[in-house]
């Protein structure tokens, strides 16, 4: 399906549907398989937003397998993450809801507190 997804054009899904199978191949201990695959999403995510999932749940889905075998990419891209959040929160969401889109959303929320222990 994802050969399919890609081969029309549909970068949007291939992002979603790439996320979740790389939480698949990370539960079948296919680490060399999650990380590319891993990598390929991220860079994909870079130009085009992904369809029906948040870019928030789509880090989270990646990043494991980025920490199994790429410690300083992991890192990386753990920030890019932060930054696209907090950008996010202060040019997109009105003030009333940041605390919310920030605190509230399981994402957001995890992606940050994981960037602050990394800092420590």
């Amino acid at each position: 399906v994802l050969h399919e997804v890609a081969a029309v054009g549909r970068t949007g899904l291939e992002i979603a549907a790439c996320a979740h199978l790389v939480e698949r191949l990370l539960r079948t201990q296919q680490h060399a398989e999650a990380d590319a695959l891993a990598r390929r999403t991220l860079a994909l995510m870079e130009e085009r937003a992904p369809d029906n999932a948040y870019r928030g749940d789509v880090w989270l889905q990646c990043l494991p397998a980025l920490l199994l075998r790429d410690v300083d990419g992991h890192r990386r891209e753990l920030q890019r993450a932060v930054a696209w959040i907090e950008e996010t929160a202060a040019r997109r969401v009105p003030a009333t809801y940041r605390e919310s889109f920030l605190e509230r959303n399981p994402a957001n929320r995890e992606l940050r507190r994981a960037a602050s222990r990394q800092a420590r």
